[in-house]
């Protein structure tokens, strides 16, 4: 009777050793599936384009800003001043518009900071749509004066100032490479070279 009570006790060992061994391969593999190439290739396929939109936006901030520069360049001869942070944009309104539209712009862009900040925060709905409705007419205010920032801009350099409406489609960029790299101000400089070279011919005649 012992041997068979000994053999019984070994086969209920065996198998809860067997139960728990499957158990623990169970929960190895839920932790570390099988390994597929074609995951890896959907999220390449998937990162690639947007790798590729970013690089292009780069390039296209990165024009746009020489662009600027090259504008100020001409109004100001001192274009290198627009990396200046805040100061750049400043000198732009200064020299395309009025400076108090800047003002406005900052101040209801740092509303709009704030308040983004408290909708974030806060969990009672009622409040937060209350707050987004200002943060709406803020960023409507502050799209609109940019787009009028980019009309009379246009208008100063010769071009039709309805193309700043580009800029509420996203386009507004364009505007910036047509002044930028126009050659509206060397047309500007060879006018007044010419219209000063008149008025002394019209004085040395009259001495």
């Amino acid at each position: 009777m012992s041997i068979i009570n000994e053999s019984i006790n070994r086969q209920q060992r065996t198998f809860i050793l067997a139960v728990l061994a499957f158990l623990t391969d169970i929960s190895r593999v839920s932790a570390n599936p099988i390994y597929d190439p074609s995951i890896e290739l959907d999220h390449a396929d998937s990162f690639i384009p947007w790798l590729l939109f970013f690089i292009l936006v780069g390039i296209i901030s990165l024009i746009q800003f020489v662009a600027r520069g090259l504008m100020l360049q001409k109004r100001t001869g001192k274009g290198w001043r627009i990396i200046i942070p805040l100061y750049g944009r400043y000198l732009e309104y200064k020299n395309y518009w009025r400076t108090k539209y800047f003002w406005i712009n900052i101040g209801f862009s740092l509303y709009m900071l704030i308040s983004a900040i408290g909708i974030n925060h806060l969990e009672n709905e009622t409040v937060s749509t209350l707050l987004a409705i200002p943060f709406l007419i803020a960023l409507a205010v502050v799209g609109v004066n940019r787009i009028r920032l980019r009309m009379n801009t246009l208008e100063l350099f010769g071009f039709n100032q309805y193309l700043g409406l580009l800029g509420i489609i996203g386009l507004g960029f364009i505007t910036d490479f047509l002044c930028g790299f126009s050659k509206t101000g060397k047309k500007e400089e060879k006018e007044k070279t010419d219209s000063n070279q008149e008025q002394q011919e019209n004085i040395a005649k009259w001495e």
